[in-house]
């Protein structure tokens, strides 16, 4: 009997060991499948997505707020920032991560030189950035046109993010890193010529300057016969200037929307790439260092872009691919990057400004010089039209996109139309030859052609790479309807900000009119309309030429001559024939044949290609 207790004893302990087994086994599982893939994850993933969902919630009440606080107080519209502090102070966490961007990408530098480049943290296309941190993970927040989003998804970014880890480090010893002074970087030049690479890391995010140590020219440096070098390409080089002044500032001026008691309407594009008015005191309307060009409506739908008052210079290479600058064109004029000879001096009354161990040349269509394209008065900058003109008359004359441009007229009635437009306004009565206009609506010249076109191979524009061709060259814009909104490559900025048909589209006249051999031709009598005889000066509406081989400073003529043709081969016949007013553009299927620089002295009175384009001047 009592082996038979011990027996069904041991039968039950053996029985209970299993069981337990059995238990932490089958406990094991069901931990396993609430942690790691199992229901503790989906859970934690779904607090995430409520907190992440509440947020969102919480920052979209907040900008409600702001919005109606907009409207009753007429404040700026609210910005990202307004909303994360607030956000802040409602106690979430919030990082701002701060994308980099140089103020210039390349730079020449004098032999034992000093310069500067400056960091901008949030003057690059994809700037300050808001992550909402939730459990070490990083949540991109975005605020669009209406509302705040926060991504479901956590970023893969550098958390250790800091405005003292900025470092710049030169890949040879012709350029030294001097000092590092907050966002300004000082580089000092070495003993002898060459070409460096600096580049200046900030966290994650990068940025190179190229930086030539040239042998620079002097005031009183002569022109040296026989200098050559090639000026195939170029990279333009843009600083603003404040006003009608050359002091430089870090942002372009204000546009100026009224006129004669009238305004003009700012206008941007929306989330959907729509049309939509807006204020002067929008901080969304325009941003140079984006691409994006302040643009405006008139009362008749016209559209024009503000180009600022600005300075600037060229550095020449071989090509599009090199970077070896071959020679310069600034404020001491062309000279040769080898050994500082100079090939051109600057015309004659040009004004130069000096920045940054750089003599730069004030965009003569700024200035108050006509002889080289300049206004009566300095500008702080001028209006140019968006599109090829439309409209028979000028007081139905339009710059609007998807129509044919105005063709078959003689310049006279160009000229004329030009200088009568109002736009749906009123107008002003100019006292000098008694013309009413809207803001001294006039044909646009050379020197404004030649600012836009600079503007656009700057950094603010297309940034040296060729404006594509219009070749459907009677419709504004590269076709009829909206379709500029898909022809951005048509366009000065590569956005729908930009101008657009200035390469291809029409034969299209400006403002210039030659004498050759002291011949003046006369068609139609556009001289009597126009009052310019032989013996006239350059106005300000109109440009004089005379036995000129390679145009002016600034025309978009003169700097990006080849010697054959101008940059990426665009045609060049400037002074060729016994003409009256200069051409640019051209309906060409060769797109080398039609570039934004391209320019013809021409006239084929009321052709069906002929066309033009107007300025403002406030």
């Amino acid at each position: 009997m009592n082996m038979k207790i011990k027996n069904q004893r041991a039968i039950t302990l053996i029985a209970l060991v299993i069981t337990i087994i059995i238990l932490l086994i089958l406990a094991g599982i069901s931990i396993a499948s609430l942690t790691g893939s199992g229901l503790f994850a989906k859970a934690g993933e779904a607090k995430i997505k409520t907190e992440i969902a509440n947020i969102e919630e919480e920052a979209n009440l907040i900008y409600s707020e702001l919005l109606i606080s907009q409207y009753i107080n007429e404040i700026d519209k609210p910005e990202m920032s307004n909303i994360v502090s607030k956000l802040i102070d409602r106690g979430y966490k919030i990082e701002e991560v701060m994308a980099l961007s140089l103020d210039k990408d390349a730079i020449s530098l004098s032999i034992n030189g000093t310069a500067t480049i400056t960091v901008k943290y949030n003057g690059s296309p994809d700037p300050i950035n808001y992550y909402v941190v939730i459990n070490e993970e990083y949540y991109k927040m975005t605020l669009t046109e209406n509302a705040v989003k926060v991504d479901r998804n956590p970023s893969e970014m550098d958390k250790t993010v800091t405005i003292e880890t900025l470092k710049a480090e030169s890949n040879n010893t012709n350029v030294t890193v001097e000092s590092i002074n907050g966002s300004v970087i000082t580089l000092k030049g070495g003993t002898t010529a060459g070409t460096s690479t600096i580049t200046v890391t900030y966290g994650s995010h990068t940025a190179t300057c190229e930086i030539n140590v040239v042998v620079r020219p002097t005031e009183t440096s002569e022109v040296v016969e026989g200098t050559t070098f090639s000026t195939n390409h170029g990279k333009i080089d843009v600083i603003w200037l404040k006003d009608n002044t050359k002091e430089v500032v870090s942002n372009p001026n204000t546009p100026i929307l009224t006129s004669g008691g009238e305004s003009m309407t700012p206008v941007k594009w929306n989330d959907s790439n729509n049309i939509v008015p807006t204020t002067n005191t929008d901080t969304n309307w325009y941003n140079y260092e984006e691409n994006r060009w302040a643009n405006t409506r008139t009362a008749n739908e016209s559209y024009f872009v503000w180009i600022p008052r600005y300075a600037y210079r060229i550095t020449y290479y071989e090509n599009e691919t090199s970077t070896t600058p071959t020679g310069y064109y600034d404020g001491y004029g062309q000279w040769k990057a080898e050994d500082a000879s100079i090939r051109l001096k600057l015309d004659e009354g040009v004004d130069t400004v000096d920045y940054n161990g750089e003599k730069y040349i004030v965009h003569p269509a700024f200035d108050n010089n006509v002889e080289m394209g300049g206004w009566s008065n300095k500008l702080s900058g001028f209006w140019f039209a968006k599109f090829e003109m439309s409209g028979v008359t000028g007081a139905d004359l339009k710059s609007i996109y998807g129509v044919e441009s105005q063709r078959g007229q003689s310049i006279e009635k160009q000229y004329t139309n030009a200088r009568t437009a109002t736009y749906g306004y009123t107008g002003t009565v100019d006292l000098f030859d008694n013309k009413i206009s809207y803001m001294n609506s006039h044909m646009t010249k050379n020197s404004e052609w030649g600012a836009v076109a600079y503007l656009t191979h700057s950094r603010y524009g297309r940034n040296a790479q060729e404006v594509t061709i219009n070749n459907l060259g009677c419709y504004t814009g590269g076709s009829t309807g909206e379709s500029y909104k898909t022809n951005v490559n048509q366009s000065t900025t590569g956005n729908v900000y930009g101008i657009y048909d200035m390469s291809g589209g029409g034969y299209e006249y400006t403002a210039a009119f030659f004498l050759c051999n002291g011949q003046l031709s006369d068609y139609s009598n556009w001289s009597t309309i126009t009052g310019l005889t032989v013996e006239s000066d350059s106005t300000k509406y109109v440009t004089k030429y005379n036995n000129y081989n390679i145009g002016k400073i600034g025309d978009g003529t003169k700097e990006v001559y080849t010697g054959t043709r101008n940059w990426f081969s665009d045609s060049f016949d400037l002074g060729s024939y016994t003409w009256t007013f200069s051409l640019r553009g051209g309906a060409y299927d060769d797109s080398q044949n039609a570039g934004i620089f391209y320019i013809r002295v021409f006239h084929n009175n009321g052709s069906n290609y002929d066309v033009f384009r107007v300025s403002l001047c406030p």
